[in-house]
């Protein structure tokens, strides 16, 4: 049900439907934006150092405004054909969001892990350091809090699981799995060497 809709049926008024999404678009329209710009630079950045397709012409700066107009294009381009998803199928847009908060999940958990199995001797300390009895302990309880999270977002919304009220959450995430490691085979290696290079000078 679009959030407009949802409103509207709460406060059986047009215009406190309009309001309350009046107030959201206030407090979402800055996020929103920096968080496109952000994701533009971090694009251009991936593709400065060679480590995304086409990385030649997203890396590129445009030469009046200085910016990096094309990964800006690009991210703005994709962010909008995800947008577009909710309009063809709901279940397609709540699988995008579950593989989201998986995604991001997952980069939270392989740093930790690897910390945790490496008993915390590769990374530096910092000005603040639990110490070697309290941190592994948070670092158990993060790793298995968030393999938790991972595994309840993979369940399906309603029961009984039907095609079209499925979660495709794990689909979704197995095929970005198979997708990047495919093209980490492709250029991994030259995109590590470059970084050795970049850390030697």
């Amino acid at each position: 049900m679009p959030l407009a809709e949802l409103f509207r049926q709460v406060t059986q008024k047009t215009g406190g439907a309009f309001g309350l999404l009046f107030i959201l678009f206030i407090a979402l329209g800055p996020c929103v934006i920096s968080s496109q710009l952000s994701t533009g630079r971090i694009f251009w950045a991936f593709s400065r150092d060679g480590a995304i397709p086409l990385s030649k012409i997203w890396s590129k700066v445009h030469p009046s405004l200085k910016i990096p107009f094309n990964s800006q294009l690009a991210v703005t381009a994709v962010i909008a054909a995800l947008g577009c998803l909710y309009l063809g199928s709901s279940t397609a847009f709540n699988s995008l969001l579950g593989t989201a908060v998986t995604i991001n999940n997952i980069s939270y958990m392989f740093p930790i892990l690897t910390n945790l199995l490496t008993g915390r001797k590769n990374m530096h300390k910092g000005v603040f350091h639990m110490g070697p009895t309290v941190g592994p302990i948070v670092n158990t309880v993060t790793v298995c809090w968030l393999t938790f999270a991972i595994i309840f977002f993979s369940f399906p919304y309603v029961m009984p699981v039907e095609v079209a009220n499925m979660n495709y959450t794990c689909v979704v995430v197995g095929g970005l799995a198979i997708l990047i490691g495919a093209w980490w085979f492709k250029a991994g290696r030259e995109y590590t060497e470059r970084m050795m290079k970049a850390k030697e000078e």
